[in-house]
């Protein structure tokens, strides 16, 4: 089974909200032992995280499914 985050367009999120979500999709993932997790943020504005804001720079990596 696969466990995905994703976050919309412009959207602001909570950096609190997103490591609890990431804790928890570890979690499920240490209990299956499955692979790497997918983490899909798409024209994200910006991340809060302890008051702190954190803009994403624009990277792009494209890999090819084999």
């Amino acid at each position: 089974m696969d466990y995905q985050i994703y976050y919309k367009l412009d959207q602001q999120i909570d950096g609190q909200k997103l490591l609890g979500s990431i804790q928890e999709l570890i979690n499920k993932f240490q209990k299956n032992n499955s692979g790497s997790i997918p983490i899909l943020c798409i024209g994200v504005k910006s991340i809060t995280y302890d008051n702190t804001t954190i803009i994403p720079k624009l990277e792009h990596t494209i890999q090819e499914e084999s």
